[in-house]
Formats: structure tokens, C-alpha cells, sequence
């Protein structure tokens, strides 16, 4: 009897323990089931998050271009615009307002700038729209709402932060999704006592004729040549620029054409035609660069506009070619620099060092440039 309980204990330890062991086994399963919901879930919402972030990626390739002030010098009390153009060069077609009362264009001006009201805005027409499909642009002049100006109102360099709003289409034909761009451009406000006309009127700024001035040769049927001064040639600093070249840009689509020139970025001086066809016909071209050369790297940029006939506000063809030329001191010349104002005592001429005797690569063009000889 004794042997048959202890038996019997045996067997409900046993029991008791296989029971045991098989929840525990039962609750890991349960646990494992948990924790694989729980890493799908995890992975789930990243995927979604970055399909929704993709398609609103805004496009790239949208500039803005050849900013400037018209007219190119600005000093305290003057009206001026802030020109420039859009260039598409993107893999999408943009769409723009440029009208007078609704403008793509704003600007905010850091300093020395003020906007003024010319009148009232008269918004009687409809609002054009510009589109621009990819590797097309278009001009975009601001302020370009009716009675509203720009005024200087005190001297310095100015920050004009531009920015510009267009409307990107997209495959579906849906609305266009909105998108802007924005960058700065710095100009100098002069003070009023200053001369800001293109070509200074005192004699105090010699032009210099480097080698080869008015002879033009051939253009060999290139959009836009400068003939002179070469590139990388010296020049004396402290002296204007006599520049020339040609174009070629007649025929059926580009017409209406004209060239610019401007040195180290102070703003397009127009250049006058001097080819055979009289007035407007820029086949040969000349200018005198302005301000005055500054020692060290300068650089003179000639620049082509085409417009299609009937038309002055959207060129359908521009070309820009940049010369670099080093301005050297010349013994008896004032240099654009910043020494003007605080001369050095002077000292016993010296013969110049062979460097500086090599202006335009030949000496006879520096004698007549000395001021007062």
C-alpha cells in the first residue's frame, strides 16, 4: 500500500511538471508572435513617410540670371529697377504671372532702399502668363507693377534679396504645384556728389588703345567676338578700356540685337554699332569700359541680346564672352584703389620694373596715358 502512494506522488510530480513546461513553452510562442507584430509595424510607417516626402521634392535647375540695376549706376535719390532673367534648366515646364499688377518678383533690400509710389495701379488688362518649358528664359524686370518704384536713399553696398515664384506642371494635369527660388545680388549706391555716368567726364581717367584697337578682321561666323584687348593681356590700372569686336547674329529669328559691355561686374554699358549697316547694326562693335581698370585681375564681359521682331521685353538669344586682363601700376598714373584717398609720401621716379614696361605687350601705348604730359 505504501509502495502504490508513493507511486501515485510520482506521478502528479511528473504531471505537474510536464503541465509546467508546457505554458512556459505556449507563452513564448505568444511573446514571439508579439514582438514580429510588432517589428512589422515598425517597418510599416518609414516606407509610407518617404513615399509621401519623394513626391513633393521641389525640382532643381530654376536660375535666376544677369541681375542688374537700370540704370547700371544708382546714386542717393534716383529711381531705379533691378533687371534680370529666369532660365528653365530643369527636366519640367514652369509657369508664371508677369503682369503689372500681379509680379513673380519680389525684393527685400537690406539697407539704403526705399519703395515708392508713382501712382495708382491700373489693373484693367489681364494677367499674361509666362510659360517656360526646359533651356527657356525670359526677362523678369522688378518693380514690375504699375506706380511702384525704387528709391536710393543713402550711400553704400546693398543687398538686394530676390526672390521668385512659378508654378511647376506636373504629368497628371493637375494644378501646377507652386515652388520659388530666391538669391542675392550686392550693388553699390553712390553718394551725390559722385559722378555715376557711364564714362566719367574729367580727364583724370585716361582711355587706354591696347594693341589692335579698331581693327575687327573677321568674326568667322561666331555669335560674338571681342577683337580687343586680347585676353590675358596688361593694362594699365587706373585707366579706361577702349573694347571692340563683332557679332554675327542676323538672320530669320534674331534680329533686333544689340551688345553691352561692363568690367569686374559694375553693370552693362551699352556699346556703340559700328558696322556697315549704319545705326543698330552690331556686326562690329565698340566701347570704352567704366569704372576705371584696378591693379590686379579685371574682367571685361561683352554681352549679346537678340529679340524677335515686335518685341523688347524677352530676348530669344543671348551669348556672354569674358576677357581677363591684369592692371599694372604706370609711374605718373592714379590706380583704382583704395590708396587714392591717403597717398603715400612720393619718392624719386624710378625706371619701372620690366613687368610693368609691358603694357599691352608693347611700351608706346603708356606714354600719352600719363595725366598732365
Amino acid at each position: 500500500m505504501t509502495n502504490l502512494a508513493a507511486k501515485w506522488a510520482l506521478f502528479a510530480v511528473v504531471t505537474m511538471s510536464l503541465v509546467f513546461m508546457a505554458t512556459a513553452s505556449l507563452g513564448d510562442q505568444v511573446s514571439a508572435v508579439k514582438k514580429s507584430s510588432s517589428i512589422k509595424i515598425i517597418h510599416k510607417t518609414p516606407i509610407t513617410t518617404v513615399a509621401t516626402t519623394t513626391s513633393h521634392n521641389l525640382i532643381k535647375g530654376v536660375k535666376i540670371l544677369q541681375v542688374h540695376t537700370m540704370p547700371s549706376s544708382v546714386a542717393v535719390g534716383n529711381t531705379f529697377s533691378v533687371q534680370g532673367i529666369v532660365f528653365n534648366n530643369s527636366t519640367a515646364t514652369i509657369t508664371f504671372a508677369n503682369g503689372t499688377c500681379n509680379s513673380p518678383v519680389s525684393i527685400d533690400f537690406n539697407k539704403n532702399v526705399m519703395m515708392e509710389n508713382q501712382g495708382t495701379a491700373s489693373c484693367t488688362t489681364a494677367t499674361p502668363v509666362v510659360t517656360l518649358k526646359p533651356q527657356e528664359h525670359s526677362a523678369i524686370p522688378s518693380p514690375n507693377l504699375s506706380g511702384i518704384a525704387y528709391k536710393a536713399t543713402a550711400p553704400g553696398m546693398t543687398n538686394a534679396t530676390i526672390s521668385f515664384t512659378y508654378g511647376v506642371e506636373i504629368p497628371t494635369g493637375k494644378s501646377p504645384i507652386s515652388d520659388n527660388i530666391s538669391r542675392v545680388y550686392t550693388f553699390n549706391i553712390q553718394s551725390n556728389s559722385s559722378q555715376p555716368s557711364s564714362i566719367p567726364a574729367t580727364t583724370s581717367n585716361a582711355i587706354f588703345s591696347p594693341p589692335g584697337a579698331g581693327t575687327f578682321g573677321s568674326g568667322s561666323g561666331r555669335l560674338l567676338t571681342i577683337k580687343y584687348p586680347d585676353s590675358n593681356v596688361d593694362v594699365p590700372a587706373g585707366s579706361l578700356i577702349a573694347v571692340g569686336g563683332t557679332s554675327a547674329p542676323s538672320n530669320a529669328t534674331h534680329t533686333n540685337c544689340n551688345v553691352a559691355v561692363q568690367i569686374n561686374q559694375h553693370g552693362f554699358v551699352q556699346a556703340s554699332p559700328r558696322g556697315p549697316k549704319g545705326a543698330g547694326d552690331y556686326t562690329k562693335w565698340t566701347a570704352v569700359t567704366a569704372p576705371p581698370t584696378q591693379l590686379g585681375l579685371n574682367q571685361i564681359e561683352a554681352q549679346l541680346l537678340c529679340f524677335p521682331s515686335g518685341t523688347v521685353s524677352t530676348p530669344n538669344l543671348i551669348k556672354h564672352l569674358v576677357h581677363n586682363v591684369t592692371g599694372l601700376q604706370v609711374v605718373g598714373m592714379l590706380t583704382a584703389s583704395k590708396s587714392l584717398s591717403s597717398p603715400s609720401k612720393q619718392t624719386a621716379p624710378t625706371a619701372p620694373p620690366s613687368k610693368k614696361a609691358a603694357i599691352g605687350h608693347r611700351l608706346q601705348p603708356m606714354i600719352p596715358l600719363i595725366p598732365g604730359q
